[in-house]
Formats: structure tokens, C-alpha cells, sequence
């Protein structure tokens, strides 16, 4: 049977056997997930190295295994300068520099400002004191951003919401040190696309949903109410705290521009060079890439199980809310009835009257804390699957990314293996073809290399927090009803303490 990474002319790459359904492991709380081992991937493109001049194909490439240390993931609280708490996101720190004229994770300037630091550093030390940045251990950086209030500006159809946006920060590439700047949605969505263009492999955090989301629809919300207001407002910072507790996406100059530019509308002049996509298709040439590592693969299989996962929980935890909500209008039933029944015993007799006002007013009291616990659901768990569930999508994305990669590293690979062959019968035209091939395979395998290596710490990272940041919204969900079960029984305790 011919291996997944046997290449031949006739048949190109076999089939990838089919994906088998990721079974999720029994949960331990006290149990350790042990880090899986990495593949060397210099050892997997060693063997190109070893071939002869021109056999590219006819050899199995077998990623072999090697022990890895484990990454220590970066956690903070959301608003605060902190990164010890299990609050919101990870801090991958992929080598944004491993090669030349190939940016990962750095715009062309930024690179060409790598270039130069790295040419001072290496020069004397009384020259690179006097015109190098002073450079801020990872342990003194300072970034503290919130978004303390929003302004509507306008009325009717044309209105629109700014939020207002402080920061706080030492890391250098800032214009100021501190300041507060306003920005509308529509700015923040400017920095995820650019972030998302410059910064290849890196999982880019979230946007809320531009539209009123249904459990703000089902708790009588619209676009400027409060709620959904803050709502966003939430969202909208847990996006910048990411970003800014992110070791490559805080030192993006689009970062720097969307905190330093005062007049939003200069922000549009400034975008990321996008990616060109091919009109054939998501890959390369319209070849479907053959994994070379399993581990991507096993990764590939829990994101799309756990997105699954995360939906179905959405959906599940909404539509309790709805049954709550129901139990509420009831319990505003009851209040109306009984109160109906206190007014006609008015005359007749007190006794009853005064029972009838009491659960009137219990249930009433009882309807109010209901009211506080479905907007706690949705505000400190619905929301924040949801939040989640993006994330999760970010992530599937840089799979999708790498996977590019690495059809265009099999596409030059193949295209040389062809060049090479008509170069050995004996055209001696394709020589120049043949060397430019070889170019193009050692390029794109250098940035499916890296891209590999991003790409794997990222997904390192989003699964060391993970497991914090899920359980912690489980807990809100289970204090939530422990704090309304525990308001709303006192409530009928007192009612009954009072009729007997």
C-alpha cells in the first residue's frame, strides 16, 4: 500500500486515508495532559538535502518524533496589568524572525527593522547604546487598555456608537506612552483584517457579532439598548486585552496606529498587504495538500469536534434561558392574580387580602431576581461560548493557512520533479527552468516551515488555556443558579414564615 507522501507522475499523491471521529478523553480535574511530542521539522526537510540534484520524489518522508518543552501559557485578568489569572487568552511566542524576506507575524518594514536592530546588536556596544531602543524584559512590559464608556453620536438610521478607549503602556513603537481615543465598530473590524493579513499562522481574536444576537433579542433588546450595547463594549475589549497580551500581535504597527491615530478615517490609507488568492480554489494551484504530520491532523479533528461542541452547548444553554423567561412571565401572571384576588377580598376579609398582597409581592420579588439570572446567563456564559466559539473558528483558520503552505511547498516540489526529469532526457532549455524550481521549493519550504511552527505554538497555547477558561464559565453558570435559588427560596421562606 503506497504511503500518503509517495509522490509518482501517474497518480500524483494517494488519498489520506479518512479522518476517524475524535473521541474526547475522560475528564480529570487533577490529571495533567501530558504535552505531545514534536516533530523535527528540519529533520523532515533534510532529506530533500540528501537527494540527489534533481530527485525530488519516489522517497516516504516520515516526521519523526523528538521531545518538546512544555510552554508555559501566559494568562491575565481582563482590564488589569495582571497575567495571573485564568480571565481570557493565550500568548504564543512564535519566532517571528527564523527567516529572511518571509514575514511571519511582521509587516516588510517591520522586518527590514528586525534587519537593522539585529545588524546594531551585533556591532559595538558603545555605538548600539547610543541609537537602539532599550529593550523591556518580558516580565516589565505594561499594557493595560479598557473601554470605559460608548457615545451615540447622531439620531435615527444615520446614528452610529463610538467607544472610548484607554490604554496605558512602556512598550516602545507607541507614540505616547498613554491616551484615550474613540473608534467605532467598523474600526475595530480595520484591525482585525489587517492583523489578519500581516500576522500569517497567528490566531487573531474575535469580533462580537455585528447583528443583535438572539439571546439579546429574546431579552427585548435592539441595536443601541444598554444591554447589547455592553454587550459589544465587553466583547470589544476582550478583543484589544488579546491582542494586547498577545507576544506578537501587540508589537503590530497596525496595533500602534488603531491606539495612536486620533482621526479614525486615516486608518483606512493603512492596510496589510492581502494574501492573492487563487481563483481555483483554496490551495495552491488547485492541489489538494497530503499532511505530512499527524499531529495537525489529530488538531483538525478535535477543533472541528469541540466548534460542534460549543454550538450544541450554545443552543442547549439558550434554550433554558427561554424556559426561564417563560417561568418569569408566569410568575407576572401570578403577581397580576393575586393581586385581582387581595383587591375583592378588600371588603370581605382582611386576613386573605393581606395573604394575597403578600404573594402578590413575593412573586413579583421572585420574577425580578429571575429577570437578574437570565441576563447573568446570557451575559457571563452564552455570550462567552459564543466568544469562544469564534475563537475556536480563529483557530481552525490558521490550520487552513498552514495547510496552503503546504500545498504550495508539494506543488514546487512536484513542478521541479517535472522540470528535472525533461532537464535529465536532455533538454538542455530547461536549466534555467530547473533552477528556478529550486529556488521555488526551498522558499516555500522555508515558509511552510515556519508557518508549521507558528501555527504549532499557537495551537499549544489555545490548549493550555482552554481547559481554565471553559471550566471558569461553567462555574459563573453554577453560581448564577446557586445565587438565585438561594435569593429566591429566603423569599418564599419569609412569605411563609409570615402566613403561619
Amino acid at each position: 500500500m503506497a504511503s500518503p507522501w509517495d509522490y509518482n507522475e501517474q497518480d500524483g499523491f494517494p488519498e489520506w486515508p479518512a479522518a476517524q471521529p475524535y473521541v474526547a478523553p475522560s475528564y480529570n480535574p487533577d490529571e495533567v495532559p501530558a504535552v505531545p511530542k514534536r516533530p523535527v521539522m528540519d529533520d523532515i526537510f533534510a532529506q530533500y538535502d540528501q537527494k540527489s540534484e534533481f530527485s525530488f520524489s519516489d522517497e516516504v518522508i516520515v516526521a519523526p518524533s523528538a521531545k518538546a518543552s512544555a510552554i508555559e501559557p501566559e494568562v491575565f485578568v481582563a482590564g488589569s496589568s495582571s497575567s495571573s489569572s485564568a480571565a481570557a487568552s493565550f500568548s504564543p511566542t512564535p519566532d517571528v524572525h527564523s527567516f529572511s524576506n518571509v514575514e511571519i507575524g511582521l509587516t516588510g518594514s517591520d522586518h527590514k527593522e528586525s534587519e537593522d536592530n539585529t545588524a546594531s546588536s551585533s556591532s559595538s556596544s558603545s555605538s548600539s547604546s547610543s541609537s537602539a531602543e532599550p529593550l523591556i524584559a518580558e516580565g516589565d512590559i505594561v499594557f493595560e487598555i479598557s473601554i470605559p464608556s460608548h457615545e451615540v453620536i447622531g439620531e435615527g438610521i444615520s446614528s452610529y456608537v463610538v467607544y472610548v478607549v484607554a490604554f496605558k503602556t512602556n512598550l516602545p513603537g507607541f507614540k505616547s506612552t498613554e491616551g484615550s481615543i474613540k473608534r467605532r465598530y467598523s474600526d475595530f473590524v480595520w484591525l482585525q483584517d489587517q492583523l489578519t493579513n500581516s500576522c500569517k499562522g497567528v490566531i487573531i481574536p474575535p469580533l462580537p457579532d455585528k447583528a443583535v444576537l438572539q439571546t439579546s433579542k429574546l431579552l427585548g433588546n435592539t441595536r443601541f439598548d444598554g444591554d447589547f450595547v455592553e454587550y459589544r463594549r465587553k466583547e470589544l475589549h476582550r478583543f484589544l486585552v488579546r491582542t494586547s497580551r498577545h507576544k506578537t500581535l501587540r508589537h503590530s504597527p497596525f496595533f500602534a496606529s488603531f491606539l495612536d491615530v486620533v482621526d479614525s478615517s486615516a486608518l483606512v490609507a493603512n492596510k496589510a498587504e492581502a494574501e492573492e488568492k487563487s481563483s481555483r480554489g483554496l490551495f495552491s494551484r488547485n492541489v489538494k495538500p497530503q499532511e505530512v504530520d499527524l499531529w495537525f491532523v489529530d488538531k483538525g479533528q478535535y477543533l472541528a469536534s469541540l466548534a460542534q461542541n460549543l454550538d450544541q452547548f450554545s443552543k442547549t444553554t439558550s434554550n433554558m434561558l427561554i424556559k426561564q423567561l417563560e417561568v418569569n412571565q408566569a410568575l407576572s401572571h401570578v403577581t397580576d392574580s393575586s393581586k385581582s384576588f387581595a383587591t375583592l377580598e378588600s371588603s370581605s376579609s382582611v386576613t386573605l387580602s393581606s395573604t394575597f398582597n403578600r404573594l402578590s409581592q413575593t412573586s413579583l420579588q421572585v420574577a425580578g431576581i429571575q429577570q437578574e439570572l437570565c441576563t447573568s446567563v446570557a451575559s457571563k456564559v452564552i455570550d462567552s461560548i459564543k466568544d469562544y466559539h469564534r475563537l475556536t473558528t480563529s483557530a481552525q483558520r490558521i490550520l487552513e493557512i498552514r495547510l496552503e503552505k503546504l500545498a504550495a511547498f508539494q506543488t514546487a516540489h512536484k513542478e521541479l520533479d517535472q522540470k528535472s526529469q525533461k532537464y535529465k532526457a536532455g533538454d538542455a532549455k530547461m536549466k534555467a527552468q530547473v533552477e528556478a524550481a529550486e529556488k521555488q521549493v526551498s522558499t516555500s519550504q522555508e515558509i511552510f516551515h515556519t508557518v508549521s511552527e507558528v501555527v504549532r505554538n499557537e495551537m499549544e497555547q489555545f490548549e493550555a488555556s482552554k481547559s481554565q477558561e471553559l471550566h471558569g464559565i461553567v462555574v459563573e453558570l453554577a453560581q448564577s443558579f446557586i445565587d438565585y435559588e438561594l435569593r429566591a427560596a429566603d423569599l418564599w421562606k419569609s412569605l411563609l414564615n409570615d402566613l403561619q
